[in-house]
């Protein structure tokens, strides 16, 4: 049959980025695989937090936190942006949202501005892939309010049946307060969110459980960890790479099909990449791309060389400290 919930990642398993609380108020940004926090610039703070306190029907072992910010204007907002082969489907049938929510709090107060009500919603695009961060959309369906003083404290399952435009292309599931405010302090309050599903039909199903190998190939269509100083026991190693001339090396690298040509998300500083072999080790700063396509690109680096490579020798690249990452992203 297949799978039946259009979001991907809504178990919130897959964190390819990092785990700790982090404010999202810029573009694509995201924490957890696919479930960014600006949608049209509202912002949030996400960080991953162990499945606790849950209910029958509920399963699991992680959910996304949500929090309020000191000195930053959010809707404390969750939200995926879904592409346009997966939402096409979709356009003109009805089918069906479902999730679980917890507030810290029935009311949530703000030291400036005000949250207003709690919203489940979807944008709607007639573009393809046209869905982004700042696009507005064509139309936009309120799924769920929730007042402010019955926001609540356990786990609640919600479900909504609705039917998306017939020319929609492009959709988010969106989850945010209706108003702009701020907290005295981050994480004042938050809600998290788990087991978020939508699918096709009048009926909200179980939440789908799929193998946790499954989910992180469904990640990286959109978002690829090359190579990460950061995880445990890594051996610093990149690639094989080699010298183009003298003042260049440069190294293929190959990777799962991605939604689109990537851009190269990396860590940067003095000395934080190198090239090494028998003879010596030259080191440099960063990366450049050449014609990068969804299956390949090459890297290289014809600046900031610690030493000359001799032509046509090889090397082996390697990150030069220990947070040095290469990252690739394809997000909507």
């Amino acid at each position: 049959i297949g799978r039946k919930n259009v979001l991907i990642n809504g178990g919130f398993n897959v964190w390819q980025r990092g785990t700790s609380v982090t404010m999202l108020n810029s573009a694509k940004a995201m924490l957890c695989d696919r479930w960014t926090g600006s949608i049209q610039y509202q912002a949030g703070r996400h960080s991953r937090q162990s499945l606790s306190g849950n209910i029958a029907g509920q399963g699991g072992y992680y959910c996304l936190r949500v929090g309020s910010s000191n000195g930053t204007n959010t809707r404390i907002s969750a939200g995926q942006y879904i592409e346009a082969i997966n939402a096409r489907p979709l356009a003109g049938r009805e089918c069906t949202l479902s999730f679980y929510i917890k507030f810290s709090a029935a009311t949530f107060s703000a030291s400036s501005g005000s949250y207003g009500n709690f919203i489940s919603f979807s944008n709607y695009y007639t573009g393809v892939n046209a869905a982004s961060y700042s696009t507005t959309p064509a139309s936009s369906a309120t799924h769920h309010q929730i007042a402010q003083g019955s926001l609540p404290t356990t786990w609640t399952r919600y479900t909504k049946t609705f039917t998306p435009p017939s020319d929609m292309q492009n959709m988010t599931v969106s989850f945010q307060f209706s108003s702009l405010g701020q907290t005295s302090s981050d994480d004042d309050f938050y809600y998290e969110l788990s087991n978020v599903q939508l699918e096709l039909g009048s009926q909200a199903t179980p939440f789908e459980h799929i193998s946790y190998g499954e989910n992180l190939s469904l990640c990286q269509r959109y978002y690829y960890v090359v190579a990460d100083g950061r995880d445990s026991g890594t051996t610093l190693q990149l690639s094989n790479g080699y010298a183009y001339a003298t003042n260049q090396v440069e190294t293929m690298i190959h990777y799962p099909v991605m939604r689109a040509a990537p851009s190269l998300t990396h860590y940067t500083g003095t000395g934080v990449y190198s090239a090494a072999n028998a003879n010596g080790t030259i080191t440099f700063n960063g990366w450049l791309t050449y014609h990068p396509s969804p299956r390949v690109m090459l890297l290289y680096q014809n600046s900031n060389l610690s030493a000359n490579p001799v032509t046509g020798d090889s090397y082996r690249m390697q990150l030069a400290n220990a947070n040095s990452y290469v990252h690739l992203e394809a997000e909507i």
